[in-house]
């Protein structure tokens, strides 16, 4: 059900599946948050806080071996 995708060395895509349990979700209070990256990627600095905020404290993953990208049914 889930997928990670990198690049190999030669520009190639990967995949592997990740399995894990649903990750345990918690409110979150934000004391600093950097906008640069809506700015890097050619959208507006938001204008007004967040609505919302959540976070996880992460959960164990599997990770199987990568395979070239494109052979994945």
């Amino acid at each position: 059900r889930y997928l990670l995708f990198s690049m190999d060395r030669n520009g190639g895509m990967l995949s592997g599946r990740v399995s894990h349990t649903p990750y345990p979700l918690s409110e979150v209070t934000v004391d600093n948050c950097e906008t640069d990256l809506f700015e890097l990627n050619g959208l507006a600095k938001p204008s007004r806080p967040f609505d919302h905020a959540i976070g996880s404290r992460g959960v164990s993953v599997e990770v199987f071996p990568l395979v070239n990208a494109s052979t994945r049914p």
